[in-house]
């Protein structure tokens, strides 16, 4: 299998959510080859992306599972935060306006 067919065969196994230690062991080493994450982050939902990139960090690092989830529960906080910050100042505007 040449490095595109591996791409697209890991890819569709993601989307499925075939997730197994095999498919990590494929992604880690199809790393140094192609940049399987940013093609990731590109094709799936972000909350599917970030379920494959925990499910793939805990495989590899098992120790780390709670921290990394605390971590996208804050950036998705954050995020949230800077939204309903971002919405607001619209509305405020829009009220200006009238």
């Amino acid at each position: 299998m040449n490095r595109q067919e591996e791409l697209q065969h890991i890819m569709t196994e993601v989307k499925v959510w075939r997730w197994t230690p095999e498919l990590f062991e494929r992604v880690r080493a199809i790393l140094p080859h192609a940049d399987v994450f940013n093609i990731l982050r590109r094709e799936l939902l972000p909350d599917e992306y970030d379920q494959f990139d925990l499910e793939y960090c805990s495989y590899f690092r098992p120790q780390d599972r709670e921290l990394t989830k605390l971590l996208t529960e804050e950036r998705r906080e954050e995020e949230w935060k800077k939204r309903k910050a971002r919405l607001l100042r619209k509305k405020k505007r829009l009220l200006l306006q009238k």
